[in-house]
């Protein structure tokens, strides 16, 4: 797969001189305790040049390799771009490759070439699109083995003068195919997407209008199995960064999000690109939530791939490790999944979204404002989801010492067949400057919640809060909050909390500040015990001089007769313009002791040459455990 991309780049080459070029690479070497070193050794090189005042080209090389033991991962990324641009368009060219190799997978290729072009053409823009790809791995039969290439325009025009100033018009289209030739299936999907976007002012009225228009066509042909079903795959996003590594007894969990297509079931890969999923034996926790807060158990202890008992649709899904061996994630993808019973499936789905913004300054410093926004997904088949929103606000500035604000707000989720969601709420609250060195605030919350026309929970909060200049470089920071959390059904339950902080920051010398900290929490259900947490903290900073700084900071937790305490020592020092040195020390004291030491070390030993090091070590109680990592960059 290298030697049509190599020709490539001989041939950009051979256009003479002038190319400019650039090298780095680098060097790592990471030992842990009771595991073999691992070594990692990246190489990337890139050329370019400016063919004419209207003209460039390029290319870039990368090269990757990663081995501990006898397991070993190679990776392959040329790539190459043209662009050309004058006074009638612009046009640009760009292909990736990939091979990627590891010791216990078949090779795995891809390719993938893209076009744009874009000019003017009375006052509006048109811009086309074109790209091409194919992925394919060497195993003999092929298991992964697929096609895709699209197309598509876009008309866009901006108006600048008259009523329509400040006026947008979008409209694209995209078709995109893709064939699997091992399961035999092949998909088109098109789509059509159109927006407006207008504001203004209008007798001192401030406007802001959105609107968008979408229409979204799928066609799919499928080899049935025996069953007389075929699996249909969805590509899952994550929420967050998923982390690099996942252990049973540390890092051990990864949030999915889950769209609009239902799924029946999940599949997570550590190394997409190689097609290596999540070892088989490895349990799992799977837990469903429609917001991100409330969770819902749906599995314990079962491996992946996992078919759930019904369809989920819009929401997340959280996966936790917890039992099987620790594992990398250098390349993790999941992905969801669902059936279908008929060889040829068309689907067509429309999506309306829209916004309105409107604010108005009265006399006398009074402000308003209302906002609006709606989205509708209506497709063919399927359930019909419709989202409100509304929010009205003001506020009043009459003085420094006096200026009240008032939020009021609506939302409705409604889908088809279930219970509509409502939501009202409103807050008032109030800030006053009496003094120079004082500010004081204050505001009371409340909101309702309904299901089916049915109150579901009701929580008023009570909220004040004040900042003090007490002498100069001393500020006192305090707050007090009350809440009470009503929740409706087969039987009301109640739950109030009351919360307060006390916030001392001091600077002792210019370069000394010190931070102390008290937090108390008191909880209590209905027919349940109160919960009380308290918290104390101490955050000393303190640059001793133009190449050394210092921290600490010491945190006391009382949290229902257990007590727990963290430390930590941190240190940063430039000893040369050269060379840095950081590092530090912490811990936790509760029924399990723990320690750690981390200490970093980086060298630049000249304009082209870096050093970098790092050690750590950790202690669990009697267990013990260490890191040291080598790495050397290279750059031309």
């Amino acid at each position: 797969m290298r030697k049509p991309w190599l020709l490539l780049m001989i041939l950009l080459l051979a256009g003479g001189p002038g190319w400019a070029f650039n090298f780095s690479a680098s060097w790592q070497r990471t030992k842990s305790k009771g595991a073999p070193p691992q070594w990692s050794r990246n190489y990337t090189l890139s050329f370019w040049r400016d063919l004419t005042p209207a003209m460039n080209a390029g290319a870039t090389v990368r090269y990757s390799h990663q081995s501990q033991a006898d397991t070993w991962r190679k990776t392959w990324v040329p790539s190459v771009f043209f662009t050309l641009t004058n006074d009638l368009f612009s046009f640009n060219l760009s292909g990736t490759g990939t091979q990627s190799r590891t010791d216990s997978s078949p090779t795995m290729n891809s390719y993938n070439w893209s076009a744009d072009l874009s000019t003017h053409y009375r006052k509006a823009k048109v811009g086309l699109y074109f790209n091409l790809g194919r992925q394919w791995n060497e195993a003999h039969p092929r298991t992964v083995d697929s096609k895709n290439h699209g197309w598509g325009f876009s008309l866009s025009r901006d108006f600048e003068r008259g009523f329509f100033r400040n006026l947008s018009l979008n409209y694209s289209y995209r078709s995109d195919w893709n064939r699997d030739l091992v399961a035999d299936s092949r998909s088109r999907n098109t789509s059509q997407v159109g927006r407006l976007t207008y504001s203004n002012r209008f007798y001192g009225i401030s406007l802001a209008l959105s609107q968008q228009y979408s229409l979204v066509k799928s066609e799919a042909d499928y080899a049935l199995g025996p069953g007389g079903q075929a699996r249909v795959f969805v590509d899952l996003s994550f929420n967050g960064t998923p982390p690099a590594r996942l252990d049973p007894a540390g890092n051990n969990t990864v949030v999915v999000r889950v769209g609009a297509t239902a799924i029946k079931g999940i599949e997570l890969y550590r190394d997409w690109i190689n097609r290596i999923s999540v070892p088989g034996t490895a349990s799992w926790d799977i837990e469903y939530s429609s917001d991100g807060i409330r969770w819902t158990r749906l599995a314990s202890g079962v491996s992946l791939p996992y078919r759930f008992s019904s369809s989920i649709s819009s929401g997340y899904l959280r996966l936790t490790l917890v039992l099987g061996g620790a594992f990398d994630l250098p390349d993790p993808r999941a992905r969801g999944f669902y059936f279908v019973t008929e060889g040829h499936v068309e689907t067509r789905t429309r999506h309306y979204q829209g916004s309105l913004s409107l604010a108005y300054a009265f006399p006398r410093d009074i402000r308003t404002g209302y906002y609006f926004s709606y989205d509708i997904t209506r497709p063919d088949e399927g359930a019909e989801v419709k989202r409100f929103n509304h929010s009205l606000s003001g506020s009043w500035n009459p003085s420094r010492y006096f200026r009240p604000r008032l939020t009021l707000s609506y939302s409705s989720d409604e889908t088809e067949g279930q219970p509509k969601n409502e939501t009202w709420s409103y807050s008032l609250g109030v800030s006053s400057d009496p003094l120079d060195t004082v500010s004081l605030s204050g505001a009371y919350t409340y909101n309702k919640a309904f299901t089916g026309g049915e109150a579901t929970s009701e929580t008023r909060s009570y909220g004040l809060g004040a900042q003090m200049e007490l002498y100069p470089d001393l500020i006192l920071k305090t707050n007090f909050s009350y809440s009470r959390n009503r929740t409706f059904g087969n039987s009301t339950s109640e739950t109030t909390g009351f919360t307060t902080s006390w916030d001392l920051l001091a600077r002792l010398k210019p370069t000394v500040t010190l931070d102390l900290r008290t937090d108390y929490t008191r909880s209590k259900a209905s027919g349940g015990e109160t919960s009380t947490t308290k918290r104390y903290s101490a955050i000393l900073t303190w640059r001793v001089s133009s190449i050394l700084s210092f921290n600490t900071y010491h945190i006391l937790t009382d949290s229902g007769g257990e007590r727990i305490y963290d430390y930590q020592y941190s240190f940063s020092l430039a000893a040369t313009p050269r060379v840095r040195l950081s590092g530090g020390w912490n811990g936790s004291r509760n029924s399990t002791k723990r320690d750690s030491l981390s200490l970093n070390v980086s060298w630049n030993l000249g304009p082209h040459i870096n050093f970098n090091s790092s050690y750590s070590w950790s202690k669990i109680d009697s267990r013990s455990s260490w890191t040291w990592l080598v790495n050397l960059n290279l750059v031309f």
